[in-house]
């Protein structure tokens, strides 16, 4: 008689962890479409705006100089979900700009939602988390303004 192979269990928070990532997604959009409409009041062109790709993966890109690219993932762990970040740049050809990589578990807060957990254990709902991603598009446009609600520093 074979023995019966142990059903596998659910990591903790999975479709809560889901519909964070898909609100961090819309939020990501959101914000991404008001840098531009913000870039287009400027006078610039869509060659110099920040876009927004979503599939398996969270991509937010501006490519011409200064160049930045956030990968954002989602990695559902034993102990639950955990959203991994890597961004990176160039100033200009040959010359990076620090590339930083961080990972944000998601928990069950106090009130029963489900936050990501980041530096030091501050909170944030997935519009402060598209804040911190897009934050880092500043550096593309030194001399325009752009919006960012809920800021968040890094």
């Amino acid at each position: 008689m074979a023995a019966a192979a142990p059903a596998p269990v659910p990591a903790p928070l999975r479709e809560e962890g889901m519909r964070f990532w898909e609100q961090l997604i819309d939020e990501c959009r959101r914000q991404t479409n008001c840098i531009n409409q913000t870039l287009y009041e400027h006078g610039r062109s869509p060659a110099d705006y920040v876009e927004c790709r979503a599939g398996a993966h969270l991509q937010i890109i501006r490519e011409r100089f200064p160049s930045t690219t956030a990968k954002v993932d989602i990695a559902f762990e034993r102990w639950g979900p955990v959203i991994g970040v890597l961004i990176n740049g160039y100033q200009k050809p040959g010359f990076e700009f620090h590339q930083e990589e961080f990972e944000i578990p998601l928990a069950r807060d106090v009130d029963g939602s489900v936050v990501a957990v980041f530096d030091e254990g501050r909170s944030l709902c997935p519009r402060e988390v598209a804040s911190l991603l897009v934050q880092h598009f500043r550096r593309c446009f030194p001399r325009i303004s752009l919006p960012c609600p809920d800021q968040v520093r890094g």
